[in-house]
C-alpha cells in the first residue's frame, strides 16, 4: 500500500474535527511548496542546451537565406 492509500485509509476512521485540521494543514503545506520542484527544473535545464542550439541554428539559417536574397537582388 502506498502512502497516499494509507492516508486515505486513516482518514476513513478519523473524526471530522481532525480531518478539518488536517485539510487546513495540507493546504498550508501545499502553499509553501514552490511551483517547480528541483527535479522538474533539472529536466527543463537539461533541455535548454538543445533548445538554444536549435534557436542558433534556425537564426543562422534565416540569416543565410536573407543574405542570399540580398545578393540575388
Amino acid at each position: 500500500m502506498n502512502p497516499k492509500q494509507e492516508l486515505l485509509q486513516e482518514l476513513e476512521t478519523t473524526p471530522i474535527t481532525i480531518v478539518l485540521q488536517l485539510l487546513a494543514f495540507l493546504r498550508f503545506l501545499k502553499a509553501q511548496k514552490p511551483p517547480l520542484d528541483f527535479m522538474d527544473f533539472a529536466g527543463i535545464a537539461a533541455d535548454i542546451g538543445n533548445t538554444m542550439d536549435d534557436l542558433v541554428a534556425t537564426s543562422e539559417r534565416d540569416r543565410q537565406q536573407d543574405l542570399n536574397r540580398l545578393q540575388e537582388s
